[in-house]
């Protein structure tokens, strides 16, 4: 079994891979059991994005907002808000449909009526995202739509169009439901500072995870002061900053164990440890098995 992340750039950007470039929309399934750590890791991307849950439940953040989620629940991330989700300790079913497309897929270029009326003023609002009820009877319109969209054949004739007419009633909801639920959208969004922190210091920590670490080396990094480093971890990552190094630091040692035929005392020096035994006792206590029986358990075998 392969276990994956979600790739992204230096920045924490993800690029969205369309199936098809001249259509950009991208629909798809997550098992959070198949992520490292049952943990789609922190990105964010251009597009928006709704996510609905199939089975099970997630701990999800955006931004600086906690939204718990359980089976049915539907959530939007505005553009370019950071995200990750997790599932919660002792849990392996979460499942969460995810439909992604940018605001050129309806308004054409930047400036556009269209895109000045109902795109933008969702853009450059305080709004990072939200959690949809369905009690309002826009977020039931949403609801279903999406999980219609879902549904859909994307080999079948007429596929775009469908999709098109759904996910632009999608939108127009999206913003009915913003106005009923008197979300404001009057601000440009107050934490844009806080946002170019966390991605300074997680691309600090994502070069240097191999080298030893201190709290005092990753703020001056970012140009902040040991405190605010704590301080952002708490409002985005929601771990203190030492938990966050090691978390990282076994999940790129799971991904060596899987990949390669390295010996367990090389990879735990090259990924930040000092001491085999020590390094196999955090992975057991995060893994549930020792390095060697990860890898016999989960490296995949070439047919």
């Amino acid at each position: 079994m392969e276990l994956r992340r979600i790739k992204v750039d230096h920045t924490f950007r993800e690029r969205i891979q369309y199936r098809d470039m001249f259509f950009p929309v991208d629909i798809w399934t997550d098992e959070y059991r198949m992520f490292v750590d049952h943990t789609m890791n922190c990105h964010w991307h251009s597009e928006f994005e709704y996510g609905v849950v199939l089975s099970g439940k997630l701990d999800y953040y955006i931004g600086e907002t906690y939204i718990p989620l359980s089976a049915g629940d539907c959530v939007f991330i505005n553009s370019n808000a950071m995200h990750m989700a997790k599932q919660p300790a002792g849990r392996t079913d979460a499942v969460m449909f995810t439909i992604v497309f940018p605001p050129a897929l309806f308004t054409g270029t930047a400036g556009s009526t269209v895109y000045e009326k109902y795109f933008r003023p969702v853009i450059d609002a305080q709004l990072q995202g939200f959690k949809i009820s369905v009690k309002n009877i826009y977020g039931k319109k949403i609801l279903d739509d999406l999980r219609e969209t879902y549904g859909l054949d994307n080999s079948g004739f007429g596929y775009e169009l469908r999709c098109l007419s759904l996910l632009s009633r999608v939108w127009h909801n999206t913003v009915s439901y913003i106005a009923a639920e008197n979300i404001p959208l009057s601000t440009k969004r107050t934490s844009p500072q806080y946002e170019k922190r966390v991605k300074e210091i997680l691309s600090f920590i994502h070069e240097h995870y191999s080298e030893p670490l201190t709290i005092d080396e990753i703020a001056r990094a970012a140009g902040i002061s040991r405190s605010e480093c704590f301080r952002c971890f708490k409002k985005f990552i929601n771990k203190k900053p030492v938990e966050y190094i090691i978390e990282y630091r076994l999940a790129q040692a799971a991904k060596r164990l899987l990949g390669g035929d390295d010996t367990i005392t090389e990879i735990c020096l090259d990924c930040g440890f000092s001491s085999p035994s020590y390094f196999g006792k955090l992975f057991r206590e995060k893994y549930g098995v020792a390095p060697l029986k990860y890898r016999k358990n989960f490296r995949r075998v070439p047919a």
